[in-house]
């Protein structure tokens, strides 16, 4: 199944995961993610071994495809989550596959270059969305 037909069907599911680069320029990209899939359902166990599950590559996939400046370097993230309702999530869930995923599709080498992180819970808001804005720290 290509990257079309995967997404395709994840929208008739009502399940399809959104990247839209909001700008990004030399130091710094803003972006509008979908949520990431829980780590629970980000990774599958195969034979004893952790691996990417197909969801994971999905959303992995679709960030990848967004044009983003590769930083260098120490940088600093900040994620904004609006969730869709008030339930109560941990805001940490959506951490590693989300620092994973922005890694993959280039926007950093390696989540060791990440040495400021800020995790918000924003306003409500049906998308179910996050905002984040990734800068190259001054040293």
């Amino acid at each position: 199944m290509d990257f079309l037909e995967a997404q395709a069907k994840r929208m008739k599911a009502g399940k399809a995961f959104t990247a839209k680069v909001l700008s990004t320029n030399e130091g710094m990209s803003r972006l509008l993610l979908s949520v990431p899939p829980s780590i629970n359902s980000y990774y599958a166990t195969v034979n004893g071994r952790r691996i990417l599950s197909k969801t994971g590559r999905e959303y992995k996939k679709i960030l990848s495809y967004m044009r983003v400046k590769q930083l260098s370097g120490s940088i600093g993230v900040q994620v904004v989550l609006k969730a869709k309702d008030k339930r109560r999530r941990d805001l940490d869930n959506i951490l590693k596959a989300l620092l994973d995923a922005l890694g993959g599709c280039g926007l950093y080498d390696d989540d060791s270059q990440i040495d400021e992180l800020t995790v918000i819970r924003g306003d409500k808001d049906p998308e179910h969305i996050i905002e984040v804005t990734v800068w190259e720290r001054s040293e």
